[in-house]
This record gives structure tokens, C-alpha cells and sequence, in this order.
């Protein structure tokens, strides 16, 4: 049985084993993967991991580009990224979280951004995992003198849901580390 070290020396370590897997997840990647993206820049949300769908980097890969230089930085103002030698930039497209879920387990995604986001590679935590589809939810259709059967009116349907699993978050969260 090995311990788990907590203090600054093996959080940094945990940190950089991390990073490491991060690089070999993003060698692995294909375009349509999912993807697990530590949360680290946006503390003030609860969430400490994002999912997103790996989208073409324009060469049609799923690794945009290997880092050569020193330090390098990919964007611009907030949607800047740092990325040091050996890093993978990639391009993602994120899932949303369903409020509706208490868990804040099941995903869509939602309108698409005009650009995909750029993720360093040393933040991926799990890639090329699956989610459980669930069924999509129906918004009902409200009139002031009554209800609308289902049959009766157009039902529109939100985009599909999906569902992490479990043992999925987990294996996650045990990848993610945490700043001291």
C-alpha cells in the first residue's frame, strides 16, 4: 500500500505526474474523442473538471501542434494558453452541464461556440471514454386555456443528454490535483 503525500512536495509531484498523462492521453486522441479537462484557471466555478468533445485542428488531427519552444503561448487576452516544450496544443469543443441533474452528471452540448477552445495537453485527465445516452428531455407546450396533449402540439426536443458514469468521474477525479 502506498501514501499519498499531501503537502506541497506531493502535490507537486501528483501535479507532474498528471501533466505527464496528460500528454500521453492527447497522443492517443482521435477527433470525436471525449475528453476530461482539469479545471484549474476558473476557480470560482464548483466544477473541477470539464468535458469536451475533441474537434479538428484544421490539419485534420486531433493534435493541432507539438510545443518546440521553451514556452510559448497559444490565443490571445483571456483565451490565451501557456504551453511549454513537449506540450500538445488541442482544439475542443465543451460540453455544458444539465442543472437538472443534482449530480452534475449528465452533459449536452448546447449552441456551439464560433471557435473551438485551445486546450494544453498537460490538463487532460481521461480521453476516448464514453457516456451513457439518456433520453432527451420534451418541453411542454403551455396555452392560457389549456394544456396541449403531446399528440396535439409541435414538441420540441433540447439536444440529446449524456450521462458520465461513475466509475468514469472517478477515475477523473483521482487524476486531477489540487494547488497548495
Amino acid at each position: 500500500m502506498s501514501v499519498r503525500r499531501i503537502d506541497s512536495v506531493g502535490v507537486r509531484k501528483n501535479m507532474e505526474d498528471a501533466q505527464k498523462e496528460g500528454r500521453v492521453i492527447a497522443e492517443k486522441l482521435k477527433i470525436g474523442d471525449l475528453v476530461a479537462v482539469q479545471n484549474r484557471g476558473h476557480q470560482d466555478y464548483d466544477d473541477q473538471y470539464w468535458v469536451g468533445v475533441v474537434v479538428d485542428s484544421g490539419n485534420h488531427r486531433a493534435i493541432a501542434q507539438k510545443i518546440q519552444n521553451r514556452s510559448e503561448t497559444v490565443g490571445t487576452g483571456a483565451e490565451a494558453v501557456g504551453f511549454n516544450r513537449g506540450d500538445y496544443v488541442i482544439h475542443v469543443r465543451w460540453y455544458q452541464r444539465d442543472t437538472c441533474d443534482e449530480d452534475r452528471q449528465t452533459f449536452y452540448l448546447g449552441e456551439a461556440p464560433k471557435r473551438p477552445s485551445v486546450v494544453n495537453s498537460t490538463e487532460l485527465r481521461k480521453g476516448g471514454f464514453k457516456m451513457e445516452k439518456r433520453p432527451a428531455p420534451v418541453k411542454p407546450w403551455y396555452n392560457f386555456r389549456h394544456v396541449m396533449r403531446e399528440e396535439e402540439a409541435d414538441v420540441e426536443v433540447e439536444e440529446q443528454r449524456w450521462l458520465l458514469k461513475n466509475d468514469t468521474e472517478q477515475a477523473i477525479l483521482r487524476n486531477c490535483h489540487y494547488n497548495v
